[in-house]
């Protein structure tokens, strides 16, 4: 996809990542685990298993890589974080 074309597509709701451009994005509260997967700086992601902690204001992922390591993701519900329905987005 041009970057022209995913900039507009993404305009409402986007952050933009080192290395890919302007991608979609959506507060960390609305990720649905086990469908979407984060997508970071340089276009590698991460799906999230599940909520470990969830308090009024933040919520703990645990996520699993690429190469199958499991890491602890604290964010604020609010915060805006790249995602993608599929792993090779």
């Amino acid at each position: 996809m041009k970057d022209k074309q995913r900039k507009a597509m993404f305009a409402k709701q986007s952050i933009q990542l080192q290395g890919v451009g302007s991608f979609q994005a959506k507060p960390a509260k609305d990720i649905v685990v086990g469908e979407d997967y984060f997508v970071w700086n340089y276009g590698s992601t991460s799906k999230p298993i599940k909520v470990l902690k969830e308090s009024p204001k933040q919520i703990v992922f645990q996520t699993k890589t690429e190469d199958g390591k499991l890491w602890e993701r604290r964010m604020n519900k609010d915060r805006l974080v790249a995602y993608a329905n599929d792993q090779k987005y």
